[in-house]
């Protein structure tokens, strides 16, 4: 997954795509090549992004990132959603993107996952304190986008901007918020990428550089929020699938390490021995 870190000024939200969501919603493993964001004016479901799962209601929104898998599915037989597809930046018009898939074969139409200047991103779900602003908005959207009036397209832009705002406005500026929660996600969204990519040959800086933060930061956070650094994490990881693969496959150590993303057998004992203070003989003879 790419990321890029823009200032506010630097925001220049395009819309795509406006439209009324389907009951069906989508399975498991979806993935776009642009941002979208659902609101929910009537009904309940659930919703989930990039492993997160949240309850849709009345006032729900939702923010997709690009190449993030999610699934959508609904609890009530009468809802009321709609839906955008939009860039935070304008990166030209040319080849379609409407497709969605688990695969995203084009991999040079997929946007970028945006950071704003300060580190912070915007949540995969919030509850919205004003219900009815938020139904205007969304309805002023689709309404200008299915006419294609006059300059239709500036007046979604300028609608986007202020949905953004108020978005930002209430979750960042409103008193007793911390910028916890934007810590939490780059923790998370590095978790996720580990976790998705421990079997490949893994950097710190790999790891940091996808949440497009430095190394230095990135520890930190990891420290901070979960007690232990991004290469401690990865290791107990690693180690964690290697121990089920020991008790479950009848693979070589050699094999069982390269799986797992470590480079050699001694190195991937060494490690074993200092996480779990046993080595892969002990677990492969069945004493544990």
């Amino acid at each position: 997954m790419k990321s890029l870190h823009i200032d506010d000024n630097e925001m220049n939200p395009t819309i795509r795509k406006v439209g009324i969501q389907g009951i069906s919603g989508w399975p498991k493993g979806r993935k776009l090549y642009d941002y979208e964001m659902l609101y929910v004016i009537k009904g309940k479901g659930n919703i989930e992004v990039n492993g997160q799962r949240s309850k849709l209601t009345s006032g729900s929104l939702v923010l997709i990132p690009p190449d993030t898998a999610s699934e959508l599915s609904f609890t009530s037989v009468f809802i009321d959603v709609i839906w955008i597809h939009f860039d935070f930046m304008f990166f030209g018009s040319g080849e379609d993107i409407d497709d969605f898939d688990s695969q995203l074969k084009k991999k040079h139409l997929v946007r970028p996952q945006i950071y704003f200047h300060n580190g912070y991103t915007l949540p995969y779900h919030m509850k919205v304190d004003d219900k009815q602003q938020f139904c205007d908005y969304f309805k002023r959207l689709l309404d200008h986008y299915s006419a294609h009036g006059l300059f239709w397209q500036l007046r979604c832009k300028s609608i986007l901007l202020e949905i953004l705002y108020q978005m930002v406005n209430q979750l960042y500026l409103d008193s007793g918020f911390s910028d916890s929660l934007s810590k939490e996600r780059l923790v998370h969204d590095m978790q996720h990428y580990i976790h998705t990519h421990y079997t490949q040959k893994l950097t710190l800086s790999e790891i940091a550089g996808f949440a497009g933060i430095s190394h230095n930061y990135a520890n930190q956070l990891f420290k901070d929020q979960i007690g232990e650094t991004i290469i401690q994490h990865l290791n107990q990881f690693r180690i964690k699938k290697a121990i089920n693969l020991i008790k479950t496959s009848s693979l070589t150590m050699e094999q069982i390490a390269e799986q797992v993303g470590f480079s050699n057998t001694y190195y991937f004992s060494r490690v074993m021995k200092k996480t779990t203070g046993n080595s892969p003989t002990d677990y492969k003879k069945g004493a544990l």
